[in-house]
């Protein structure tokens, strides 16, 4: 890892990122409001249902380059945490295997049919917003019950 690289998603900045491939709508401010949005909605929505982290498993980011997107490579990443979560949950004791109730993540509009298709549910939605900005970003927040 380079010595300017960050560590965790919280840490990253897109300022970061290269100048020849920054978007021009993606500030400092936005990845904040983003990376507190997910942090909220998983506590609002996931946690409150099922009953905190141990009870969902979350898959993070799924990101399929745009060169080989529609070729089953999402589908067949996606199949695999589902019977990863699966697998853990009948190896698990009796008491962690009554607290994994769900696969959560958040989804954008491009892989909604994707994960619809696999049987995820959409519950509710995540919001980010700057203060103070028109401009904002919505997901789908969606579940698996395992």
């Amino acid at each position: 890892m380079r010595k300017d690289s960050p560590s965790s998603l919280a840490e990253f900045k897109p300022a970061q990122l290269s100048s020849s491939i920054q978007r021009r709508d993606l500030n400092d401010d936005h990845g904040d409001a983003f990376v507190a949005a997910l942090e909220r909605g998983r506590r609002e929505i996931f946690d409150d249902r099922y009953g905190g982290e141990g009870g969902h498993p979350h898959l993070e980011i799924l990101i399929v380059s745009p060169d080989v997107q529609r070729k089953g490579i999402g589908r067949m990443l996606c199949n695999y945490k589902i019977n990863n979560v699966r697998d853990w949950k009948l190896n698990a004791s009796a008491n962690v295997r009554d607290e994994i109730k769900a696969l959560t993540l958040f989804s954008s509009h491009a892989g909604f049919g994707l994960y619809s298709s696999l049987g995820f549910k959409q519950i509710g939605k995540m919001h980010a917003q700057v203060k103070g900005d028109d401009e904002f970003l919505e997901m789908a927040a969606m579940s698996l019950e395992v």
